[in-house]
């Protein structure tokens, strides 16, 4: 697994977006991809953001990436059973 952090630049700040690569790629694949993330952004460049990115290779860094994006996730998951819980729940009254 690789992980790359993006940082997205705007004219009040910035915002650090990490992407997580789980699949191996050629790191001329890595680019491309990066880059077209990048290029594709549906705000980009007609809100005047600039990209700036680099692999992790801290050690704490990376972990503290990864262990943040399985706490979003967790959290999506939990949203998405209480989510079907309730659509359930209703199903059984009507």
């Amino acid at each position: 697994m690789k992980v790359i952090k993006v940082n997205k630049k705007f004219r009040n700040g910035n915002v650090i977006i990490p992407i997580l690569l789980l699949e191996e790629m050629s790191n001329e694949d890595m680019i491309d991809l990066i880059e077209e993330y990048c290029d594709n952004d549906s705000n980009g460049s007609n809100y005047g953001y600039h990209y700036e990115w680099s692999f992790v290779e801290d050690e704490t860094e990376f972990k503290d990436i990864v262990n943040n994006e399985i706490k979003k996730l967790n959290s999506r998951i939990e949203g998405l059973i209480n989510y079907k819980n309730n659509i359930i729940k209703q199903l059984k009254t009507k």
